[in-house]
C-alpha cells in the first residue's frame, strides 16, 4: 500500500488522464481546424474570385468607354473612315491605351487599318454586325495559328446623327492576366474564363495538364467519376441564369475546388480552381504544431505536478512560470493576434509580438503612446465593427492604424465570449488588394488625356456631390468655340494640346474642392457648391474667358478658338443632376448661338 503513496507513482497515475484529454481533444481540435480552414478558405476563394471579376469588368468597361469616346471624335470630323487623317487618330490612341491593334470599319464592312495596305471583309464578323446596329460590344476571338485568344471591343460611329461605320480595338486576353489571382493558395492557385455553354475562353494557370482542357466537359472526363453529367448541367445552368457557384470534384488521386462567378461582361464567368492539399497542408501543420504544444503542455504539467508535491511553498512561482510557457505558445502564431475585454476603451489584456510588429511598435512603446488600448489604433469610422462583436466566432474587414499613422486594411477573425466579456482577434494585411481594387474603380474615372474625371465619374460621382451639399451650389457646361478648326488646321496632337490646357485652366480657376469633369469631345462640366450667387458665377466664367485668351498660341488665336459657358444654379434652376445638366445645357446652347465667347444663365433665356 505504502507503494501506491509514493509521489512519482501518485504523479504518474494521474498523467494518463491528462494524456488521454490531450490526444482526444487534439483529434478534435483537428477535425475543427481542418473544418474551420476549409470554409475560412472557401469565403477567401469566394472574395479572391469576385475580386478579380470586378477588376477584369471595371478593365474592360473602362476600355470600351476609350473607345466610345474616341468613336464621338472621329464622328465629329465627318470624314471618310479611310481617311489617312482618321486612321492617324488611331495610331496616336494606341499609344495611349492599352489596345495592341485599332481599326475602322465603313457601313459595308470594309476595315480600314493604320499601316496596313489590305482592306479586308468584315461583314458578317458578330462584333461588327452588333456595332451596325448601333451596340457596344465586348468578344473573344480563339486562339488562330498558335495566336492568343484575342478580346475585340466594337463601338459604333456616328456622324451628323447617321451611322457611320464601326471602331474596333483588340488586344491579347493575356493582358488580363494581371488582374487574377493565380498566385493565390501557395502558387497552386489557377483561373479560367469560361462562357455559360461550358466552353473554357481563357486560361491563367499554374497546373499544366489544366492547359489542355478546352470545356466544362473535357475537364469532367479527366475528373474520374465525381464530375458527372448532372454536375456539369447543374453548372451550366447557373452560369446561364447569372449565379455563381462552386463545386468539388477529383483528377490524378487528388481532391480540387473549383469557385466560379459571372464576370458581368456578355455570358463570361471566373472561376478559381485550388487543390485541396492545400487546406490539408495547412491543417496537418497546425495540428503538429498543436500536438508538439501539446507534448510542452503536458511536459510543463508534470513539471508543475512535481513542483506542487515536492516544493508546496513554492507553488505559486510554479504556477506563473506555467502561465509563461502557455502564453509563449500563442506569442509565436505568425498571425497577429490579440485579446482585449469589451470595455470602453478595449482594454488589451495580452498581445503577440505579431500584433506590435505589424503596428510598427514596440510593446513598450505602444503602452507609452496608446496607454494599452485598442480602440485607438482602430479607424474611427470602423469602431462600431468592435461594439456590435457577436457572441462566438465572426469574421470582419477593418482599418488600423500604425505608429506612422499609415491606415492598413485586415481581414480579421473574432471569438467574442459575452460571458467573459473578452474578445481574442488574429488578423493579416488585406491592404494590397483593396489598392489593386480602388486603382481600378478610380481609373475606370478618369479622362485618360486630360486627368480629370470623365463621363462615367459624372454619372456616378457627381448625384452624390449634388445630394452631400445640403445648401446649394452652381452647374457650368463649357464647350470650347471654333475647336474643330484647331484638329482640321493644326491636327489633333495640337488639338489635344489645347484639351489638356484647358483642363488645367478649369483646374485652377475653380479649385480642386471643384468637380472638373470631361464629358467628350471639346465639352467640360464644373460644379462648385462654394458659388451660391450669379456675380460669383460671372466673376469665375470672366476670368476664364480673359485666362484662356492669355494662354492661346498664335496659330489658336487665328482659329478663332474661345469658350463659350452654360450656367445652371441648383437647387433653385433645377432639383436633380439630370434636369440641371439639361438647363446649363439650354444656356450654353444660346451663348454658342449669341456668338460665342460668353457665358449665359439659364434665368436669363426663361
Amino acid at each position: 500500500m505504502r507503494f501506491y503513496k509514493r509521489p512519482l507513482f501518485a504523479i504518474g497515475i494521474s498523467l494518463f488522464p491528462v494524456l488521454a484529454v490531450i490526444i482526444i481533444t487534439t483529434v478534435i481540435y483537428g477535425k475543427f481546424v481542418h473544418t474551420a480552414l476549409k470554409e475560412e478558405t472557401d469565403t477567401y476563394m469566394e472574395e479572391l474570385t469576385e475580386q478579380s471579376a470586378r477588376l477584369i469588368y471595371e478593365r474592360v468597361k473602362s476600355d470600351q468607354t476609350y473607345l466610345e469616346g474616341l468613336a464621338a471624335s472621329i464622328g465629329e470630323l465627318n470624314l471618310p473612315l479611310s481617311e489617312p487623317r482618321t486612321l492617324n487618330i488611331l495610331s496616336q490612341w494606341i499609344d495611349i491605351t492599352r489596345f495592341k491593334w485599332m481599326a475602322v470599319a465603313d457601313t459595308n464592312g470594309t476595315l480600314y487599318v493604320p499601316e496596313y495596305p489590305e482592306t479586308p471583309d468584315i461583314s458578317r464578323e458578330p462584333y461588327f454586325q452588333s456595332a451596325i446596329h448601333g451596340e457596344s460590344s465586348v468578344m473573344w476571338l480563339p486562339e488562330i495559328d498558335g495566336k492568343s485568344e484575342k478580346l475585340v471591343i466594337s463601338v459604333p460611329i456616328n456622324s451628323s446623327g447617321k451611322l457611320n461605320g464601326v471602331l474596333l480595338g483588340r488586344y491579347s486576353m493575356e493582358n488580363l492576366s494581371e488582374l487574377f489571382t493565380i498566385g493565390a493558395f501557395d502558387g497552386k492557385g489557377y483561373n479560367y474564363v469560361m462562357k455559360s455553354d461550358g466552353s473554357i475562353i481563357f486560361r491563367a494557370l499554374t497546373d499544366s495538364m489544366a492547359s489542355e482542357y478546352k470545356t466544362l466537359t473535357e475537364i469532367a472526363e479527366n475528373a474520374s467519376s465525381t464530375l458527372t453529367a448532372d454536375d456539369i448541367e447543374a453548372m451550366l445552368r447557373n452560369m446561364e441564369s447569372g449565379a455563381g457557384g462552386s463545386i468539388t470534384y477529383a483528377r490524378d488521386g487528388q481532391e480540387r475546388i473549383m469557385k466560379y462567378i459571372p464576370v458581368g461582361i456578355n455570358d463570361w464567368n471566373l472561376a478559381l480552381v485550388i487543390p485541396s492539399d492545400v487546406i490539408d497542408a495547412k491543417a496537418q501543420a497546425i495540428i503538429k504544431s498543436t500536438s508538439f504544444y501539446s507534448g510542452v503542455i503536458l511536459l510543463s504539467f508534470s513539471f508543475v505536478a512535481l513542483l506542487i508535491f515536492y516544493l508546496k511553498h513554492q507553488s505559486h512561482r510554479a504556477l506563473q512560470r506555467a502561465y509563461q510557457n502557455i502564453r509563449s505558445i500563442y506569442r509565436t502564431v505568425p498571425s497577429s493576434v490579440v485579446q482585449f475585454r469589451k470595455d470602453r476603451d478595449y482594454s488589451i489584456l495580452d498581445a503577440n509580438d505579431a500584433f506590435y510588429h505589424f503596428l510598427a511598435y514596440s510593446p513598450q512603446e505602444f503602452d507609452k503612446r496608446i496607454g494599452g488600448f485598442l480602440l485607438p489604433v482602430i479607424h474611427p469610422q470602423d469602431r462600431e465593427i468592435l461594439a456590435v462583436l457577436p457572441d462566438g466566432l465572426s469574421a470582419h474587414e477593418f482599418r488600423v492604424l500604425d505608429a506612422n499613422g499609415q491606415m492598413k486594411w485586415v481581414y480579421g477573425n473574432f471569438d467574442c465570449s459575452d460571458t467573459s466579456q473578452t474578445v481574442l482577434c488574429a488578423f493579416f494585411d488585406i491592404s494590397e488588394q483593396k489598392k489593386l481594387l480602388l486603382n481600378a474603380e478610380q481609373e475606370a474615372l478618369i479622362d485618360p488625356l486630360t486627368g480629370v474625371n470623365n463621363r462615367l465619374a459624372v454619372e456616378k460621382r457627381l448625384p452624390e456631390l449634388l445630394h452631400a451639399t445640403e445648401g446649394a451650389g452652381a452647374l457650368l457646361i463649357f464647350d470650347l468655340d471654333k475647336f474643330k478648326q484647331i484638329n482640321d488646321t493644326l491636327g489633333h496632337p495640337e488639338g489635344d494640346l489645347v484639351l489638356r490646357k484647358f483642363a488645367r485652366c478649369l483646374t485652377e480657376i475653380f479649385g480642386s474642392d471643384s468637380f472638373v469633369a470631361r464629358l467628350g469631345g471639346d465639352e467640360f462640366i464644373v460644379y462648385s457648391s462654394d458659388i451660391v450667387l450669379p456675380e460669383m458665377a460671372a466673376q469665375k466664367a470672366r476670368l476664364l474667358i480673359d485666362k484662356m485668351v492669355k494662354q492661346m498660341e498664335m496659330a489658336e488665336k487665328k482659329c478663332g478658338l474661345a469658350v463659350s459657358i452654360g450656367i445652371a444654379f441648383y437647387p433653385s434652376d433645377a432639383g436633380s443632376l439630370p434636369e440641371l445638366v439639361k438647363q446649363a445645357d439650354q444656356a450654353l446652347y444660346r451663348a454658342k448661338h449669341s456668338g460665342g465667347k460668353r457665358y449665359m444663365f439659364y434665368s436669363e433665356i426663361q
